[in-house]
């Protein structure tokens, strides 16, 4: 996902990507098909605003019913392009990179590949309120109810269970 400097004006330049997941990286064991990237880059003077914001379909298995479920994930990233370092008042908000006054393009695929990454959710539910596996016979419990007794309380936890039901 390469972006052509030169060719670039001053002021807000938009670019759209549909691209394979496989060509920034995307692991294809979640990845499968196409994603979509906008791009919009704000060009003023010698200084890039980047806001990058990517799409694409996984697939994923539950954490708690072990059920395979789609679902799209949506990353945003902001990047600024300074042609060397300087001081700055305040530090500009997103991600900051140094680019060469002779750099002819740039290459936005990792940022995509990132965006992505960090938009994955630390625990995959196929719902909300996934009620999961019976933890003694591995019914799924979101299709079916199963006929498990309750397992006794460990007498440890008693006390515990008594002030429960004092409110």
């Amino acid at each position: 996902m390469k972006i052509k400097l030169g060719e670039l004006k001053e002021g807000v330049n938009r670019f759209r990507f549909t691209i394979p997941c496989s060509q920034v990286g995307l692991p294809e064991e979640f990845f499968k098909g196409n994603l979509q990237a906008d791009i919009r880059i704000d060009k003023g003077g010698d200084q890039l605003l980047v806001r990058l914001s990517a799409e694409a379909s996984g697939s994923f298995t539950c954490d708690r019913c072990l059920e395979l479920f789609n679902r799209s994930i949506e990353g945003k990233i902001d990047i600024v392009f300074f042609p060397s370092p300087r001081d700055f008042d305040s530090p500009p908000n997103g991600e900051v990179r140094w680019s060469k006054p002779q750099t002819s393009e740039i290459d936005l695929s990792g940022d995509v590949r990132e965006a992505l990454m960090l938009a994955l959710p630390s625990k995959h539910l196929c719902k909300e309120d996934c009620r999961g596996l019976c933890p003694q016979c591995g019914a799924n419990l979101n299709r079916e109810s199963c006929a498990c007794r309750e397992r006794p309380v460990d007498p440890r936890w008693k006390g515990l269970e008594e002030l429960l039901q004092k409110d």
